[in-house]
């Protein structure tokens, strides 16, 4: 049993864990969020833990839904 001052390390991210973030800005992208997303996707292979996060700021299109549907 581990001390609870020590910190356990997330089951997720071990010793060979590959993490990436990625922020992207978005405004009236609907006809092309889809591809870049797929494209970052296919940028991190080898990544255990991939979390794009895109801002998403006064759109008048459907910017917001296709990201969240993806």
């Amino acid at each position: 049993m581990a001390s609870p001052n020590v910190r356990q390390q997330p089951a997720c991210l071990t010793m060979t864990s590959t993490v990436y973030r990625v922020a992207m800005f978005a405004r009236n992208e609907e006809r092309h969020i889809e591809t870049a997303l797929r494209r970052i996707e296919e940028a991190c292979p080898d990544a255990t833990d991939l979390r794009i996060h895109v801002l998403i700021n006064g759109c008048t299109d459907r910017t917001q839904a296709v990201v969240e549907r993806y």
